[in-house]
């Protein structure tokens, strides 16, 4: 996809549509959500997919996310062991034959492993930024950002008023 990544129909909403773009009512929302991790896991692969699950904002990753978190997972692991390869033998090694020191090959692995990592988070609302982009399910697993519950009956380029926005949008989940 070439350009900017879409803006969520329920960002658009509050901020008054400021492009003027016909807004998506249709904006498809995931009910199911994500299960137990998939039997073809390691067992610390499995741990970490239990790791994202328990600390993941509530209702975040659905059941169509399974691939991308398996993924997440898969690379984790990489990344963490091409670390541990770079802990024990230094970022410069030397090899026999070979008269100077050379970057420890484990480095590209680990940066590389770090790149896709970066992508598959952004992708799933793991960064900081990410999940300023994203709206998670309520506590009771009704997602909040829902373009059904959006109110769309107003001006293209006018924002409603920040009291109406408030009364209109669906109850904040309380997290303890």
């Amino acid at each position: 996809m070439r350009g900017r990544k879409p803006v969520p129909t329920r960002l658009k909403v509050l901020h008054g549509n400021p492009g003027g773009r016909k807004l998506n009512i249709d904006e498809p929302v995931p009910r199911e959500p994500l299960a137990d991790a998939p039997e073809t896991l390691t067992e610390e692969q499995a741990e970490s997919w239990r790791y994202v699950m328990r600390h993941a904002p509530p209702g975040l990753l659905r059941s169509l996310d399974r691939t991308l978190l398996t993924l997440w997972v898969q690379h984790e692991e990489r990344h963490a062991r091409a670390a541990a390869q770079v802990a024990e033998m230094g970022d410069m090694v030397k090899f026999p034959g070979i008269p100077m020191p050379m970057p420890n090959p484990y480095l590209r692995v680990m940066n590389q492993q770090a790149l896709i990592l970066i992508k598959l988070a952004s992708e799933m609302g793991f960064t900081p930024a990410s999940r300023a982009r994203v709206a998670s399910a309520s506590a009771e697993g009704h997602p909040v950002s829902s373009p059904a519950s959006v109110p769309l009956a107003r001006s293209k380029n006018k924002p409603l008023p920040l009291d109406q926005y408030l009364a209109s949008a669906p109850p904040v989940p309380v997290l303890h």
